[in-house]
Formats: structure tokens, C-alpha cells, sequence
């Protein structure tokens, strides 16, 4: 039986500049559209739409391009998708950096948002934060046009279809998975809704102090009920904070419209990843020579 393993990083937050980018002409449950600029809060979990409160998705895993590293720094863990179908029907994706496979590659688990049968008719892409790229599940980018992007179905679909992963060449994860890792997640009450996040108050506290610009997370502890678990997406999760605490980390925070503002913080950037790696590639393989040994007893 092919087990599946959500292996969550604990993530990173980008500050923002404070600019919508509001996906028009949608055929997305909200009439006005969505907001696809994730906020520094946004970022450390996912939003609970009432599509994720009612069971109304399904969840598929694929390679977390690496490009899309550019965009990390300590802490974020969510990235924002779209899945269309042939006759033009859009759905909501939210993506999260899950850790790593057997091969070594980044994943991430990306969940599609509507309904269930038609979810299985689309095509799958992950957006860049600003909408200037876009990627398949194999980790390929798409240059894209952003204001036809977001102005324009018809764009939207064309792009979509053409470059885009279809959910039919996809296995889809057991929802029940997802049920259990995100209740035992954090609920914090934000100004868009609940967002679920694996972090506490004290993580919270110190991504805030790591990026000084986030103000909003100094709002948000305190607000959350805090749950501890020994599952592996909290084990992993402490692994990262612990990394983070014990090296000296850039005071300055990052915005999506700027570049990184040192050759050394962007080398800390390549630093925390190449750990991460390694430590879940060492996780792995005690977790493998366990399997095995107690396959031989």
C-alpha cells in the first residue's frame, strides 16, 4: 500500500507592498473575484475558505519548482494556484511547501478548491507571488502576461490548458490526511478569515522579530489556541525553528517588489534550504531502515 507522507516545512513569510492583485472576471465563488497577493500572515498557512471548512477540494502532491525559492525567506510555507477547466470554469488552488520525496525533490501539496468530479476535468498552475510566472505540478515556469492574467478568462483558460497539469494524470491523496494534519494545526482569526498554520505563538513572535516590517504577526500572538502533537509536521516544523535560532539571522525583511538586499542574505536564503534538505534527506532515511527492519523481524 503506497503510503503518503506530508512532510511540512515550517515556513516562510515575504512582506508585502501592499498591493491588490485581484483575479477579474472570475467564475470563482466570490463575485468580486480574489485577492491573490498573499499577505506576510497568509503566508505561514492556509486560508480556511469555506470550500476547505465544508470538504468541498481535493488535494494532489507536485514538484515545488525550484524557482519559486526566489520568493522564500524564513518562514513561509503557501503559494496560490488556479485550476481551470475546457469550458472555462475556474477553481481556487493553495499550495504548500511540503518537504521532500524520495528522489529528492522539494514537493508541495496542492489543494483544489469547488467541486470534486469537475476539479477532475482541469488543468493545474502555481503562481508566482506578483502573477509574473506561473508553473505545472512538474515544476516547469510559464512567463506570464499579469494584467491579461488577471483582467482576462480568456487568457486565464488559454494559458491554463496549454501549459498547465491535468488532474486526470494525477493520484489524488486521501482527504482524510489532510483533515488530520490540519486539526492539529493553529487557528488564528485574520482580517481575510481564519488561516490554519503549524506555528505558534512563539514562532510567530520570532519570524516577527527576524522581519521587523511584518508588523501584523505582533497581532495575531496571543490569538491562536495552540495545540502540541508529536506528529511528523510538528517534528519537522521544530527542526526549522531551531535552525533558525541557531545562526545569526538578516534583521532586514523582505519586500515582493524588491530584490534581496544583500549577497549575504541571499546566500542565508540558499544556506537554510540546503540544510533543510539534507536534514529530511537524513529523516528519510533513518524513517526507510526502520521500515525495513521491521520488515525482516
Amino acid at each position: 500500500m503506497k503510503k503518503i507522507f506530508l512532510v511540512i516545512l515550517v515556513c516562510v513569510c515575504v512582506g508585502c507592498s501592499g498591493t491588490n492583485i485581484q483575479l477579474k472576471n472570475s467564475t470563482m465563488p466570490n463575485a468580486s473575484g480574489i485577492n491573490y497577493l498573499i499577505e506576510p500572515y497568509q503566508s505561514v498557512g492556509i486560508l480556511e475558505t469555506e470550500n476547505i471548512r465544508n470538504g468541498n477540494y481535493a488535494v494532489y502532491q507536485g514538484i515545488f519548482p525550484d524557482l519559486l525559492f526566489g520568493e522564500y525567506s524564513p518562514g513561509r510555507m503557501a503559494w496560490y494556484g488556479l485550476a481551470v477547466t475546457t469550458d472555462g470554469q475556474e477553481f481556487f488552488v493553495q499550495a504548500l511547501l511540503s518537504g521532500i520525496n524520495f528522489a529528492g525533490y522539494f514537493v508541495e501539496t496542492v489543494i483544489v478548491e469547488g467541486n470534486c468530479e469537475k476539479i477532475k476535468t482541469a488543468k493545474i498552475i502555481i503562481l508566482s507571488t506578483l502573477v509574473e510566472y506561473g508553473y505545472d505540478l512538474l515544476g516547469e515556469e510559464i512567463q506570464l502576461n499579469r494584467g491579461q492574467f488577471l483582467m482576462q478568462n480568456d487568457y486565464r483558460k488559454e494559458i491554463a490548458l496549454q501549459k498547465g497539469t491535468a488532474v486526470s494524470n494525477l493520484e489524488e491523496i486521501p482527504k482524510s490526511q489532510l483533515v488530520n494534519l490540519l486539526s492539529k494545526w493553529n487557528r488564528f482569526q485574520s482580517p481575510k478569515g481564519v488561516l490554519l498554520t503549524p506555528l505558534g505563538n512563539d514562532e510567530i513572535k520570532l519570524i516577527a522579530g527576524i522581519n521587523p516590517q511584518y508588523t501584523y504577526f505582533e497581532k495575531l500572538v496571543g490569538s491562536g489556541k495552540f495545540s502540541v502533537s508529536m506528529d511528523p509536521i510538528t517534528m519537522v516544523s521544530a527542526m526549522a525553528m531551531d535552525m533558525l535560532k541557531a545562526r545569526s539571522v538578516p534583521s532586514v525583511g523582505w519586500d515582493y517588489n524588491s530584490q534581496i538586499p544583500t549577497r549575504r542574505n541571499m546566500a542565508f536564503i540558499i544556506k537554510q534550504v540546503l540544510d533543510m534538505k539534507q536534514q529530511l534527506l537524513q529523516k528519510t532515511n533513518r524513517y526507510n531502515a526502520q521500515l525495513i527492519r521491521k520488515e525482516n523481524e
